[in-house]
């Protein structure tokens, strides 16, 4: 066996171990019912990508888990202390498979986006719905004969699950990515006809995250084909003009250097916040970007860069009591080091306050948050982790 591979896995059994015996108790005091870190995997490469409160005050946390020399996709639930309460499970084929997001419903019961490889050059976008036990009802695969991505998903008032991601379609013998649109109901039935795609001939465009204003979809991804000649990437926000996804107009954010948009919240007043990562094409330093759009789809103000002197990306978004969250993730300058990142700030952007959580001279990255009943945020990323926080900073 490797010796780095082998001093990583003793590493993290240790870390595990100190914090089951510290905090892995049904009944804990009120200190620890407000904070917890707990670790479910043993590797760097197995990470939470999203984690939704349960109504019992449970944790749904899916993910992506180390199998022998491959990956599989992963659903775990926990009590309202972080302690595994129904068996890890895993799911997905003999090569690299991954869960992107989850959507909750009201009975506890969920829907999972993500991308199954069927093959070393063909990979599907992939849907799961689980019941309340957090037991398989049934599960979908959708795409081409090259390789997709799912990324995003909601459910709307309809009950339709509406998902989008990223589709590879050859185009003149040229492989052109586009954005990736379709619903399908709750029960795994078809609901519109067939698969959505727009986006550039012979460019790259990407679906990361759907949103609902006002009866219309909205996806928020990245493309460079957008204004016509230009070289960089921008964020893209492709605006549906009917329920079916057959239509739409794409409108881009963004200026010189490459931006990438990753996820948007549709305010209370209809507003649509959006926030993605840019890179300066020259320094190669990464930044996080927000944006805020009207329910009209115009600019409300100019892009913000919310900048700690680090390289920042941006990976989650929530929005509470006209605060925004962000969580991602920053590398120090000159080292490899990460940390899970945790962003506060007005909608606006203004006065920005940056948490680090993770341990030193480890790569830690976040990708998914949700908030809890009692006001304080849980989040998951690398090295399977679970944060629970009460307060910022903690």
């Amino acid at each position: 066996m490797n010796p780095t591979y082998m001093n990583k896995l003793i590493l993290y059994s240790v870390i595990a171990l100190i914090i089951g015996i510290s905090c892995d108790e049904d009944e804990i005091g009120p200190k620890q019912a407000d904070k917890f870190v707990k670790y479910y995997g043993g590797l760097a490469e197995d990470y939470g990508s999203d984690v939704k409160q349960l109504p019992d005050g449970g944790y749904f946390i899916v993910g992506t888990i180390t199998v022998g020399d491959n990956t599989n996709a992963f659903r775990l639930i926990t009590d309202k202390n972080g302690n595994s309460k129904v068996s890890l499970k895993t799911y997905g084929g003999p090569f690299n498979d991954k869960i992107s997001r989850i959507k909750l419903l009201s009975d506890g019961s969920a829907v999972a986006i993500g991308t199954y490889q069927r093959s070393l050059n063909n990979s599907d976008i992939w849907l799961i719905r689980f019941d309340s036990k957090g037991d398989t009802l049934w599960t979908r695969k959708f795409g081409t004969t090259s390789n997709d991505e799912g990324n995003g998903l909601l459910v709307n008032a309809e009950n339709e699950i509406v998902c989008t991601g990223t589709t590879t379609i050859q185009k003149n013998n040229v492989p052109d990515k586009e954005i990736w649109i379709h619903a399908i109901n709750l029960d795994g039935s078809e609901s519109w006809p067939q698969e959505r795609t727009h986006g550039t001939t012979n460019k790259e465009d990407e679906g990361n995250d759907i949103v609902e204003v006002g009866g219309t979809y909205v996806v928020i991804g990245t493309t460079n084909g957008f204004p016509f000649g230009t070289t960089s990437k921008n964020i893209a926000v492709w605006i549906s003009t009917d329920r079916k996804g057959i239509s739409g107009y794409m409108k881009t954010i963004g200026g010189d250097d490459d931006d990438y948009g990753k996820m948007a919240k549709v305010l209370p007043d209809g507003d649509l916040l959006i926030i993605g990562s840019t890179v300066n094409t020259t320094s190669n330093k990464y930044d996080i970007i927000l944006a805020k759009l009207d329910a009209s789809f115009n600019e409300l103000l100019q892009p913000k860069i919310l900048d700690n002197g680090e390289n920042e990306t941006a990976s989650f978004l929530l929005y509470q009591n006209n605060q925004i969250y962000i969580l991602g993730t920053t590398t120090e300058p000159r080292t490899v080091t990460k940390k899970i990142l945790l962003i506060n700030a007005s909608e606006s952007g203004d006065n920005p306050l940056f948490f680090k959580y993770g341990f030193k001279n480890e790569v830690m990255e976040g990708y998914g948050m949700d908030h809890t009943s009692d006001g304080g945020i849980v989040f998951t990323g690398s090295n399977l982790v679970l944060y629970k926080i009460k307060d910022l900073g903690e």
